[in-house]
């Protein structure tokens, strides 16, 4: 969740996801659900939301809001998938894949996203690293 710490070691009893499971994301406020699992392989989160309130949302209901406005949405997918390199080893490849409303300001909200994810991706995986490789967390 926002604002909190991420842990330093494993906590088994969070260790337990399912397709459908929802999963809170720390830099705003919408969730992701669980969309893919292969344990130990891929998973996929995948958030259909308003650009604005971050509230969930359905793409393919048309109907105008209160103030007569068309339904604006993203929808989004992050993708992890550890590829083996070698004994013990292996790559993890990260894809986020992004459908939305077609106007201008929606547009504008993507790449608000964006930039959000350049400050906060970085930084999640290098506290990845860390703890895959038994290093210190650096907050």
């Amino acid at each position: 969740m926002a604002g909190e710490t991420s842990a330093t070691r494993i906590i088994p009893e969070l260790q337990h996801l399912a397709v459908g499971d929802r999963i809170d994301d720390a830099t705003g406020p919408f969730s992701f659900k669980v969309a893919r699992l292969e344990e130990p392989r891929v998973l996929v989160f995948r958030a259909t939301i308003h650009p604005v309130t971050g509230r969930p949302l359905d793409p393919a209901d048309t109907d105008p809001d209160s103030r007569g406005y068309a339904r604006a949405f993203l929808d989004f997918t992050w993708a992890f998938v550890l590829e083996p390199v070698g004994e013990g080893r292996a790559r993890l490849l990260v894809r986020v894949r992004y459908r939305c409303q077609r106007s201008p300001w929606v547009w504008a909200m993507l790449h608000g996203y964006e930039l959000v994810d350049a400050v906060f991706a970085p930084r999640m995986f290098a506290g990845l690293r860390a703890r895959c490789e038994g290093q210190p967390i650096r907050a």
